[in-house]
């Protein structure tokens, strides 16, 4: 076959034979020579051209015995530690560890949570399953098939009782006997064994009894009776009748048995005197034996009695008084200088209401229905400008204890006995109960709720809440921020240094 292409030549289909020949281009010599395939390894015994395998693996895996030249084994064991895991891309990985936080139990299971918790089952109960005591199963084992405790299999009814039914739900009812049911007048009656009436018939009026005969003991007469009698009290030797001062002897029967008048008691009072003030006059005193007090007025009647019972001359009244305004509930002043009233404007009174155009100044309380306010401007134009520690109308005021060297229009917290500075800063002083002083002295009141003016502006606009503040006894629209410090509302702001103060039971302190 010249110049025939390798390409055209027909496959060997066969396994080629020790002695088959291959070509072989020599390029040493630069000519083509032959080749046994015998000496290529590949006929009978069948040898390749494989002359090493080798394994690579991911880091995750150690390969031994690679490669292999001739004859050998490929070992693959694992590169890492038991405390690691190979991922999907072989790579090595630390295993990842938890720790327990809480187990959760669902009855009758409990746990009492935590990391390290203590799990139980409780005791079953007759409306709930649970655990079951040792006693409780031997009580349990202790129980043959059918032979249950205390189970009624069948109640039959004995003399006089009905009982239906027999088994299950059984109602025992008691039999009727011959008596007609209703009321009978000295009954004639028949009783059988279980005391049940079997008869029953009216009888005739009366009856007899077992008694026959009534004697008569210590102090009373009429006995013995044998069919009818009275008894009577018998008579002692008294004599009937009224005694004054009276001697008496009663009996062990509780009867006067003898009686007689008295000369009347003596007591030890020797002598009886009577001390007056000096409005009044005595006479007959003292008196040693018997006599009479005689009081009378030691003044004038121009004079009258005061409180402390001293005589007082009457005060000269004018002849004529000169009313200079007359309108409809005004209130009248005078002078005790003149004869001359006055009908104030600014002061009425329509019978119910009093009614006041101005302010309002008092040394003392302003009261009513048993509580009081302190002294204080009684704003009606909160727009008003005030003093620190004045208060608006209906503010709530108290005088619980009495503190001294306060600063009106601050606030202070009520401690174990006084008025404290209060201060946001701390727990301590930000967290009890607050008010706003009306002036150096809790005396005069303490302002625990309601419109009052503060000595220093508490900052922001009308309408904005107003906080407790870092600053010694301040208010301020600007809520605390620094760890340890104590959010807590205390009102709005409705004015320059005008507030609602309404001090909130709720506060936070910052973290």
């Amino acid at each position: 076959m010249p110049n025939t292409k390798i390409t055209a030549l027909n496959e060997l289909t066969i396994t080629p034979a020790n002695d088959d020949v291959l070509a072989i281009v020599d390029i040493s010599s630069n000519e083509t020579k032959k080749i046994k395939v015998s000496t290529l390894g590949v006929g009978g015994s069948g040898t390749g051209t494989v002359t090493s395998v080798a394994l690579t693996a991911p880091a995750a895996l150690s390969v031994s015995g690679s490669p292999i030249t001739t004859s050998g084994t490929i070992a693959i064991s694992g590169a890492g530690t038991t405390s690691q895991f190979i991922d999907g891309t072989g790579a090595l990985q630390t295993t990842p560890t938890g720790t327990v936080t809480g187990v959760t139990g669902t009855a009758p299971i409990v746990s009492s949570g935590g990391a390290a918790p203590a799990i139980s089952i409780t005791a079953s109960t007759t409306s709930a399953a649970g655990s079951m005591s040792a006693a409780d199963k031997t009580k349990l084992d202790g129980i043959a098939t059918g032979a249950e405790v205390n189970t009624v299999d069948d109640v039959t009814g004995g003399t006089g009782l009905t009982a239906s039914p027999t088994t299950g739900n059984v109602v025992v009812n008691l039999d009727s006997t011959a008596v007609t049911a209703g009321a009978y007048t000295n009954a004639n009656i028949t009783v059988d064994a279980q005391g049940r009436l079997t008869s029953a018939a009216n009888g005739s009026s009366g009856g007899t009894g077992t008694v026959t005969n009534v004697a008569t003991g210590t102090g009373l007469t009429g006995g013995p009776i044998t069919t009818t009698g009275t008894i009577s009290i018998a008579n002692t030797a008294v004599s009937a009748g009224s005694y004054t001062n009276a001697d008496i002897t009663v009996d062990a029967q509780g009867r006067l048995t003898s009686a007689s008048s008295g000369s009347g008691g003596t007591g030890t009072v020797t002598s009886v005197a009577m001390t007056v003030p000096s409005a009044f006059a005595i006479s007959g005193s003292p008196i040693t034996t018997s006599g009479t007090l005689a009081l009378s007025v030691g003044g004038t009647s121009s004079q009258y009695l005061d409180g402390t019972g001293s005589l007082q001359t009457f005060p000269t009244i004018p002849n004529e008084i000169t009313v200079n305004t007359q309108a409809v509930n005004r209130l009248v002043a005078c002078s005790s200088t003149t004869d001359t009233l006055d009908g104030e404007a600014n002061l009425t009174f329509n019978g119910s209401e009093l009614s006041v155009t101005g302010d309002v100044t008092t040394t003392g309380k302003i009261s009513g229905n048993g509580s009081s306010v302190a002294v204080g401007k009684l704003e009606t134009a909160i727009a008003t400008a005030g003093a620190a520690g004045e208060v608006g109308l209906n503010a709530e005021v108290v005088t619980i204890t009495t503190t001294t060297g306060l600063n009106a229009g601050y606030v202070y917290y009520l401690g174990s006995s006084a008025w404290a500075s209060s201060d946001a800063d701390a727990v301590a002083t930000s967290v009890g109960f607050m008010a706003v002083a009306t002036s150096a002295s809790s005396a005069t009141g303490m302002v625990i709720r309601g419109i009052v003016y503060l000595a220093t502006d508490p900052g922001g606009s009308v309408g904005d809440v107003v906080y407790l503040g870092t600053a010694t006894g301040r208010l301020s629209t600007t809520p605390v921020s620094a760890t340890g410090d104590v959010s807590r509302v205390m009102g709005y702001k409705i004015g320059t240094n005008l507030v609602f103060f309404n001090p909130s039971q709720d506060w936070i302190e910052i973290s």
